[in-house]
């Protein structure tokens, strides 16, 4: 059955992290840190101008509402958008959107995509409905700022498409990553319904892919879209994760053409324009937690590009090639960062066969 799978993943990671006595020094010595102080940081964007877009999912509130799953938590507006412009000055660019705790870590500002004229942003899973004032707290959306004013010009309800997937289960919503194709189609993961959605003004909401199978619990948490025009989604897999148990799918016209296996917890996959795929793996596996890494993802397995990563999450690529990750993501307040990935900091030197075309 497809439970909150998302949440329990975060949720032991921190648990574990904190058992084992893991300390929030994510970037090594000669690590350049391009952001900090953040509040649990997840995806990534760098706009055609150079300036770099982070979400932030906060860390809740005091105000108390219940959980899917009939648990007490506590709701906020602390969760945010923060920017780093060209020049390196860090700011918050939006803040107030809405947060909720996770037993530990929280959800709230997860996917992030910024066009010519909009800044969408995704806010995470929802209190149990009738617990809290959904206006005021916008949950399971589709934010859309405009980029000059930031005012909200569009408020897309994510949840109700996802409903009638596995109706029994509370947990449906819960969108983590956003992508938008040429033809301006967005693409958002569920992570609490197996599913991606897509979303267009002409026919809104829409299940484009959805994975039911109770043998197989895949949890979609990223996708992006290819120069090929293909949508790459990343997945993490459901209890107990088994260590290479996620993996990468590639589809084409609605079709699955590619398969990549052997990763653990994927939370980011980045396709550059000469179609190399990058991978975010968080780091759980069934035997405990691993530090996490920036992989580099091909039908010849997996070479790691960057290990020895405390929670790593969201990926970014400038124009000139180089690439940022988010890391602290289940670390509580201020403990975030973004870091540059320092190419051949690895926690393995050469190329491993797991990936599978």
């Amino acid at each position: 059955m497809i439970v909150g799978r998302k949440r329990l993943l975060i949720l032991v990671i921190a648990l574990m992290a904190l058992a084992m006595g893991i300390a929030p020094a994510f970037a090594q010595d000669d690590t350049a840190v391009i952001a900090e102080n953040l509040n649990e940081p997840r995806q990534l964007f760098y706009d055609s101008d150079g300036t770099l877009y982070i979400t932030e999912a906060g860390n809740a509130g005091d105000v108390d509402a219940t959980g899917v799953f009939g648990n007490p938590l506590k709701i906020g507006l602390s969760a945010s958008l923060s920017v780093v412009s060209p020049e390196g000055e860090q700011s918050v660019l939006i803040d107030g959107l809405p947060s909720i705790e996770a037993g530990g870590p929280y959800y709230g500002a997860h996917g992030i995509y910024v066009g010519d004229t909009t800044i969408w942003v995704i806010t995470g899973e929802a209190p149990q409905e009738g617990s809290y004032d959904p206006e005021e707290y916008p949950f399971n959306m589709l934010i859309g700022f405009d980029k000059e004013t930031l005012e909200i010009t569009q408020k897309i309800d994510l949840f109700a498409a996802a409903s009638p997937l596995n109706p029994s289960v509370p947990n449906r919503g819960n969108p983590v990553d956003i992508a938008v194709a040429e033809d301006g189609t967005v693409y958002i993961p569920m992570a609490g319904c197996n599913c991606v959605e897509s979303w267009t003004e002409a026919d809104g909401v829409q299940i484009a892919a959805s994975w039911m199978d109770p043998d197989d619990n895949p949890v979609p948490t990223t996708v992006d879209i290819g120069p090929d025009g293909d949508l790459y989604v990343g997945f993490l897999m459901g209890f107990p994760w088994p260590a290479g148990g996620a993996r990468i799918e590639r589809w084409s016209d609605g079709e699955l053409v590619e398969t990549y296996g052997g990763l653990n917890t994927v939370t980011d996959v980045l396709v550059a324009d000469d179609g190399t795929i990058y991978a975010v793996e968080h780091g759980l596996t069934g035997e405990g937690y691993v530090a996490g890494r920036v992989v580099i993802v091909s039908s010849d397995g997996i070479t790691p590009v960057m290990g020895g990563l405390t929670e790593p999450y969201g990926l970014a690529m400038d124009a000139e090639g180089n690439l940022v990750v988010s890391v602290g993501s289940a670390s509580g307040a201020g403990a975030g960062q973004v870091i540059a990935v320092t190419a051949g900091a690895m926690a393995e030197p050469e190329a491993t066969p797991e990936a599978e075309g």
